[in-house]
C-alpha cells in the first residue's frame, strides 16, 4: 500500500484530519505512513499556484530524503482540491514517473464555492479575518469565486480542450497510467442555527454537488458568421476516460464529510483500494452512478440535480464583454415559457467580480423537467434555448446588426427527449462551460473615403 497525503480547505489547517487519519490507521493503514499538510490559505498574497509551488519543493526535499515514497495516493477536502489539481499539472502530469496515482477529493470546490463572494466581502473579513489581520485568503477566494478565470484556466489545463491547444498524451493527467481521481460529496445542508443561512438546494452547506464533480463539459459558440445559426463547437475531453468516479451522499455536510462516517468510509476505502486499471475505475464510477441516483430520487428539494453553467462572452476581438444579457426560453413558447424557468429553474446567477463577462448559472434539472418541460406535454417546450443580448460599447460601434440598437443570438442547448444525431448538451450534477463569441460591428462613420475633387 501506498504512502498517503492529506490536504485541508481554505481557512482550515491539518488539526481538522486527525480523525481522518485516525481511521485509516484503524482501516488498513495502521503501518502505512500518513502526511498531514498545511499550507497558508488566508492571507491575501497567497495563491493556490503559489501554495502548488511550495508542495513539489516540500515533496521534492522529503522523497530526496527518503521520507515519502513515490508513488502515493491524496486525500484532499474542498480547496485541497484545487491545491492538488494545479500542483498536478504543472508538476506531476509533465515528469516522466508520476508520483500521484489515486486523488480522492472530499467535497471538493473543483468549480467554486457561493461562499466565496461572502469571504471577500467586508463581513468575511470582520468574522474570517478578524484574528488574521483581516486577511481572509483574497486571491484564493477569487479563485474559488463562481466562475472564476482561475476555473477555466484550470479545467482547460487538466479535464477539456476547446481546440486550440491539445497537450500530448504524455501530459494527460488523469488516466489509469497517470491519476484515477475520485469524488465524494453531500447534499446535507448544516444544521447549526448560525450555519443554516448558508445552506442552498444541491449543496452540503458550501460547496454545490455539480460543483464538487469534476467531470464537466464545454462549448463554444461563435455568432460572428451566422447569428441565427451560430457554429458550435463542443469541447474534448483530456485523456480517456469520459467521465470520472462521483457519488453523492445524502448525509453528510461540508463538514462533517472529513469525519469518514459510516456513508463516506467504504467509498473512501473503495477509491484508494482501486486498482490501476481502466475496468476497475469504470466499474467503480458506473456504481457510484447508481447509488447517486438513488439518493436524489427523492423528491423534497436538496435532492434535486443540477446543472451549473459558467458563460464567458467575448467579442471577435477577443475583448471581455462584462454588459450583456443571457435569457433562456422554451423555443417555439418563449413568452409561455420564460416566467417558468425565471421562477422555478434558475436557482441562482452570480456575476464574476474579477471579470464581468464571466457568469455562473445554477439551475434546477429536476424543475426543468417537472415544471418547465412538464413531460413534454401538449403546449409545453420541447427543448431550451439560450439567447445573448449584448449593449453597444457606445455611439459608433454595436454588436450583430449595425442596424439594430441591441442585438441577440439564439442557440439550442437541451432537449426534452433524447432523439438519434441530438444528444442533450447539459449534464446532470455538472458544471458547463460556455464561450460565448459575438460579432462586433463598427458603424459607418467610423472610417470613410472619400474622393480627390483636386
Amino acid at each position: 500500500m501506498r504512502h498517503v497525503l492529506i490536504l485541508h480547505g481554505w481557512g482550515d489547517s491539518s488539526e481538522s484530519f486527525q480523525t481522518l487519519a485516525s481511521i485509516l490507521r484503524k482501516n488498513g493503514y495502521k503501518a502505512i505512513p500518513l502526511w498531514l499538510g498545511d499550507y497558508i490559505s488566508r492571507d491575501d498574497d497567497v495563491s493556490i499556484e503559489d501554495v502548488a509551488k511550495r508542495m513539489e519543493e516540500v515533496l521534492q526535499a522529503a522523497i530526496t530524503a527518503g521520507q515519502v515514497a513515490v508513488p502515493f495516493d491524496m486525500v484532499v477536502h474542498s480547496t485541497g482540491g484545487l491545491v492538488a489539481r494545479t500542483w498536478l499539472t504543472m508538476f506531476d502530469a509533465a515528469r516522466g514517473s508520476r508520483w500521484l496515482q489515486r486523488l480522492v477529493m472530499l467535497a471538493p470546490a473543483n468549480y467554486g464555492s457561493r461562499l466565496a463572494s461572502l469571504g471577500k466581502s467586508m463581513v468575511g473579513r470582520l468574522t474570517r479575518g478578524l484574528s488574521n489581520g483581516l486577511q481572509t485568503g483574497r486571491q484564493m477566494l477569487e479563485a474559488l469565486e463562481l466562475g472564476s478565470p482561475f476555473q477555466w484556466k484550470l479545467a482547460l489545463a487538466d479535464v477539456l480542450h476547446d481546440g486550440s491547444f491539445l497537450p500530448p498524451v504524455s501530459l494527460v493527467p488523469y488516466s489509469e497510467s497517470g491519476c484515477l481521481p475520485f469524488v465524494i460529496t453531500g447534499v446535507k445542508g448544516y444544521d447549526s442555527i448560525l450555519r443554516r443561512p448558508l445552506n442552498e438546494d444541491g449543496a452540503d452547506g458550501t460547496v454545490r454537488a455539480a460543483a464538487a464533480n469534476l467531470t464537466s463539459h464545454g462549448l463554444t459558440l461563435d455568432f460572428t458568421r451566422a447569428p441565427a445559426a451560430p457554429q458550435a463547437g463542443e469541447w474534448s475531453r483530456v485523456g480517456p476516460l469520459e467521465s470520472f468516479a462521483f457519488v453523492v451522499l445524502g448525509d453528510v455536510d461540508h463538514g462533517s464529510i472529513v469525519q469518514a462516517g459510516a456513508s463516506v468510509l467504504p467509498r473512501l476505502l473503495e477509491a484508494l483500494a482501486c486498482p490501476m486499471d481502466r475496468a476497475a475505475y469504470i466499474a467503480i464510477r458506473d456504481s457510484w452512478f447508481d447509488a447517486t441516483q438513488k439518493v436524489q430520487s427523492r423528491a423534497d428539494a436538496t435532492r434535486h440535480q443540477y446543472f451549473q453553467l459558467n458563460t464567458f462572452v467575448i467579442d471577435d476581438l477577443g475583448q471581455p464583454l462584462a454588459d450583456h444579457f443571457i435569457e433562456f426560453s422554451g423555443g417555439s413558447k418563449p413568452d409561455a415559457s420564460l416566467s417558468v424557468f425565471q421562477t422555478d429553474v434558475i436557482e441562482h446567477v452570480h456575476v464574476n467580480s474579477v471579470n464581468g463577462a464571466c457568469r455562473a448559472f445554477y439551475l434546477d434539472r429536476t424543475d426543468m423537467f417537472g415544471k418547465f418541460y412538464g413531460g413534454a406535454a401538449a403546449g409545453k417546450p420541447k427543448e431550451l434555448q439560450i439567447s445573448i443580448w449584448a449593449t453597444p460599447p457606445g455611439p459608433n460601434v454595436t454588436y450583430f446588426d449595425p442596424k439594430e440598437a441591441s442585438a441577440s443570438g439564439h442557440y439550442r442547448v437541451h432537449l426534452a427527449e433524447e432523439s438519434p444525431g441530438a444528444e442533450r448538451w447539459l449534464k446532470r450534477n455538472c458544471t458547463h462551460f460556455l464561450k460565448i463569441i459575438v460579432p462586433r460591428r463598427p458603424l459607418e462613420g467610423v472610417f470613410r473615403l472619400n474622393p480627390y475633387a483636386g
